[in-house]
């Protein structure tokens, strides 16, 4: 069989995820993969062949570990730049690690793409009570999109919205924020909200920052890690993968057809020297 030809996005980001995974190790940081990064870890043993990111999840409390190694370091992990509103240098509600040694061709809705990056979403614990739960997630929902009107770019709201009328409405408000300072005070209520439930006392999780609810029980039992062949390397993902994906993804074995394969068409479009 052919080594599969990997695109040069894709080359980049297994170089810096093979550089960025020693430093978690080094300092005691669990991650595994998630959404098509863990498609293609079970699937494809390798990217999804149209993929051009890379995501991750980590538990709260080894998320809590990276966020304290990026106060304590000016925003970094090694040599690489940690961006998240956690450590108040980002409108995000999870995490980034960019390599400013490569530009890309896109901003993204969240405007900050502008380099090479992981995507690193933390793991919160949720009601055991069914209806709780429902009610949590119900607000989860709309402070989402309360927050999002301020984090993402006018172009990103715009291409988001789905009811083009109100897009002017949205519009004013995210100048609003912005000129009042409300963002960042958005983001932190938000974020505090989504990890409400401490993780240690959980029996139920899901990566509430995320923004897409799915009521499926994703237990301690299924955050335990399992190591898979990845390219030409190995990546973690949850021993409960199955229930994960398939709640997300439904028949996450089977190729979507070309018409709904999502690429990002993220490319690298500068190697700074």
């Amino acid at each position: 069989m052919a080594k599969k030809e990997l695109k040069p996005i894709q080359k980049e980001l297994l170089r810096l995820f093979k550089e960025v995974v020693p430093l978690f190790e080094k300092n005691g940081i669990e991650y595994f993969a998630c959404g098509g990064t863990m498609i293609g870890a079970v699937r494809e043993k390798g990217f999804i062949p149209w993929d051009d990111d890379i995501d991750l999840f980590m538990t709260r409390p080894n998320y809590d570990k990276l966020m304290d190694i990026a106060r304590k370091n000016n925003g970094k992990i090694g040599e690489f730049d940690v961006a998240c509103g956690e450590i108040n240098n980002s409108l995000l509600p999870f995490c980034k690690i960019f390599d400013k040694r490569y530009k890309l061709n896109a901003k993204g809705v969240e405007g900050d793409e502008d380099y090479l990056f992981l995507d690193i979403f933390p793991l919160d614990a949720v009601p055991d009570d069914e209806n709780e739960r429902k009610e949590f997630f119900d607000e989860i929902e709309k402070k989402r999109k309360i927050v999002a009107i301020s984090r993402l770019t006018y172009k990103g709201l715009f291409d988001v919205t789905k009811n083009k009328i109100i897009f002017p409405v949205k519009a004013i408000i995210k100048f609003k924020n912005q000129l009042l300072g409300k963002d960042k005070k958005l983001l932190e209520e938000y974020l505090e909200f989504c990890k409400k439930y401490p993780f240690e006392s959980g029996k139920c999780y899901w990566g509430n920052t995320w923004g897409k609810i799915f009521d499926v029980d994703v237990t301690k039992d299924d955050v335990k890690t399992l190591k898979k062949p990845f390219e030409d390397t190995k990546i973690n993902v949850m021993k409960g993968y199955d229930k994960y994906l398939t709640a997300v993804f439904g028949d996450y074995m089977k190729r979507p057809e070309e018409s709904e394969q999502d690429a990002h068409e993220i490319k690298i479009i500068k190697e700074e020297k």
